[in-house]
């Protein structure tokens, strides 16, 4: 099962920090937390979480219409990766970049739902 595949929706509003203003080290991390807060106040957003014990890792969404933003932390609360996605108009296929990186890649959802991480022609991947 693909890491995008089940989150359980925690609510409508940012529950899950992206950590506290005060604590941003970068401007790029500045940036970040602002878009995380401008998207937590949209009236359809929804956050997102789900653990994997396997890899000790966690993935943290927030998602407004077909935006999504993608955190990915270690067991330690650490942030790995950053990324910010877009779905297409089926709901079917969705492009990410990485917040902080050139790094993107492309996932699209199989007959089960279950959403899998494909081949981009052209490009390097650098999904987590």
């Amino acid at each position: 099962m693909g890491m995008f595949a089940r989150f359980a929706v925690l609510g409508s509003l940012l529950l899950v920090p992206f950590y506290a203003q005060a604590w941003a080290s970068t401007q790029a991390d500045r940036d970040w937390q602002a878009y995380c807060r401008s998207m937590a106040k949209r009236a359809n957003a929804k956050t997102m979480r789900q653990c994997y014990p396997k890899t000790g890792r966690c993935v943290t969404l927030l998602a407004s219409g077909r935006i999504i933003l993608m955190e990915v932390e270690d067991v330690k609360g650490a942030t790995i990766a950053r990324w910010v996605c877009l779905d297409n108009a089926h709901g079917d296929v969705r492009r990410c970049s990485n917040w902080d990186t050139t790094a993107s890649f492309t996932d699209m959802k199989d007959k089960d739902g279950v959403w899998r991480t494909v081949p981009t022609p052209g490009e390097e991947s650098e999904a987590e």
